[in-house]
């Protein structure tokens, strides 16, 4: 990803997610009012879910503020439905989050005033390893990557 914080808004990397990740959950989101659930489901599910004993607290916590952030983003810019897959491999976790825009790239936020918003993708390209998006006819992915 560019880096906004010069002030003008960055595109993120355009690419496929990688395959080599397994499917861990799946969550559709109708509303805002999910990502409280979303927050604590995507923690259980790691526990659940992580290859080669318990993950630490830190993934656990990035990988489910990186699902919240993105499926925040699907939800507000683009609106309902949001789906959010989680997906491991070897302890390390794919956030996958697809909404209806496949049209409209996303965009990390540049210089905004405190309190406007906008830090959602910010916040992913500083937490995970890697991050990028594709298109298919009718949905936009947007992933991350977060390593043990």
């Amino acid at each position: 990803m560019g880096d906004p914080r010069g002030g003008a808004d960055a595109h993120v990397r355009r690419s496929r997610a990688p395959v080599r990740f397994r499917p861990v959950a799946r969550w559709e989101l109708s509303a805002a009012t999910h990502l409280a659930p979303l927050r604590r489901d995507v923690r259980s599910a790691i526990a659940g879910a992580a290859s080669g004993g318990a993950p630490a607290r830190r993934l656990v916590d990035d990988v489910a503020l990186v699902a919240t952030e993105l499926a925040t983003n699907a939800l507000r810019h683009v609106g309902p439905p949001a789906v959010v897959e989680l997906r491991e491999h070897r302890g390390a976790f794919l956030v996958d989050v697809a909404d209806g825009a496949p049209t409209r790239p996303p965009v990390v936020a540049g210089r905004r005033d405190t309190g406007a918003g906008g830090f959602g993708l910010m916040i992913t390209g500083e937490l995970a390893d890697a991050v990028g998006w594709y298109a298919t006819r009718t949905t936009k992915h947007v992933w991350a990557v977060l390593l043990a």
